[in-house]
């Protein structure tokens, strides 16, 4: 059911959390992370983790929105000219 009734968990959700461990990863390897007393690392801060989270909303695409709806069926023409974005592949179409 996800497919029909969650178009962005399908074709976003994964875009945006690659994403987002990707910036993880990169504060991880060049920034300096501090340590707890008993030497366990700290966790990216809240502001940190929101500025990446807004970082990525920013590069959401309104096309991919769209395609989104139309891989999921959501919104595709009645008459049947779209039905072929369900078989398509979001990064066949450069998402």
């Amino acid at each position: 059911m996800t497919s029909q009734l969650q178009p962005l968990d399908l074709c976003l959700n994964k875009l945006v959390k690659d994403h987002i461990k990707c910036l993880y990863m990169e504060w991880m390897r060049f920034g300096e992370p501090e340590v707890t007393p008993v030497g366990q690392l700290k966790r990216a801060s809240p502001v940190m983790i929101c500025s990446w989270i807004a970082e990525d909303y920013s590069c959401i695409l309104e096309q991919l929105v769209c395609r989104s709806f139309k891989k999921c069926s959501t919104s595709n023409a009645l008459n049947g000219t779209e039905d072929k974005a369900l078989w398509e592949d979001m990064s066949d179409e450069g998402a």
